[in-house]
């Protein structure tokens, strides 16, 4: 049977190094894994009519991904992040504001690509307004929901969080943001353990993700838990590592895969990303990892 369409709303914009610039924003990698695996997806975004929306706009459709909804802003430049390196290869970003993607359109477009869908949101094309009101207007479109929380820097809020954490099935999230979670709706000292059983609770997640970095990740599915620690050859990039555990627990998600085995993949695929400059690969090769 065909999976079922997955979408993603949000950025894309290009990650600027010192030396050179990668295509980055965390919806668009989620969607390129996806995409990669079932050829069944789509994304909603908007552009500049500039240099870099025309690169974007060239990319996805050379990949097979598709334009049809990316929509092109004629005042506002495509995104961009200024991307640092320290010596454990960990990045810290300068996100630039007032760009295309804080202006995506509820357009007809939209609408239809939405509809019956996997849609998955995250938390920064929420910083805007009007990118604000149109995600939660696809809200009404989809049909399941997969929330990768991402905060970056102060661009959230306590209402944000809340409703999208309460349209949420799946949620992602990583340890420091659990904390912010815990500390934005919860009281009292913050343990790991506790803070994923409240969350889950409260919020009434099908499935909720802590990510810790090299210490692997935790899933939590009711009383069920799983935890795994995939290991690392190569670190050349950590950007885009949690996009890609995104992708495959979400393609585990679908398939209806056991827990420990959705983490394994998402765990394996993530430490195969870390081991490639930016955060999509410039080979197939890892993608058998998340092959059913």
């Amino acid at each position: 049977m065909e999976q079922q369409k997955t979408v993603a709303v949000g950025e894309i914009l290009f990650d600027v190094y010192p030396n050179y610039k990668k295509l980055g924003g965390a919806p668009f990698n989620f969607l390129y894994h996806i995409y990669k695996i079932t050829e069944n997806a789509a994304f909603v975004s908007r552009v500049g009519e500039d240099a870099e929306g025309a690169e974007i706009r060239e990319f996805v459709n050379r990949v097979g991904v598709g334009d049809e909804f990316i929509q092109r802003d004629p005042d506002r430049p495509t995104g961009e992040v200024r991307v640092t390196l320290d010596e454990s290869k960990t990045p810290t970003f300068d996100i630039l504001e007032d760009r295309a993607y804080d202006r995506i359109e509820e357009t007809d477009a939209a609408a239809r690509a939405t509809d019956g869908a996997v849609l998955y949101y995250g938390t920064l094309a929420q910083r805007s307004e009007r990118s604000r009101k149109t995600i939660r207007a696809l809200w009404e479109r989809g049909e399941k929901f997969f929330y990768d929380v991402n905060l970056r820097q102060d661009y959230f809020d306590e209402e944000t969080l809340r409703a999208s954490l309460e349209r949420a099935d799946v949620a992602k999230l990583n340890a420091e943001e659990l904390e912010i979670v815990w500390e934005t709706f919860f009281d009292g000292e913050f343990q790991r353990d506790r803070a994923i059983d409240e969350t889950l609770r409260r919020f009434e997640l099908e499935i909720l993700c802590v990510t810790l970095g090299g210490d692997g990740a935790t899933l939590a599915r009711g009383k069920e838990r799983s935890r795994y620690r995939a290991e690392v050859e190569v670190v050349k990039d950590t950007v885009g590592a949690g996009d890609a555990y995104a992708a495959a627990l979400c393609l585990g998600w679908l398939r209806g895969d056991p827990l420990d085995e959705i983490n394994r993949r998402a765990s394996e695929f993530a430490a195969a990303i870390v081991g490639v400059e930016g955060a999509l690969p410039g080979s197939d090769e890892p993608y058998e990892i998340l092959q059913a």
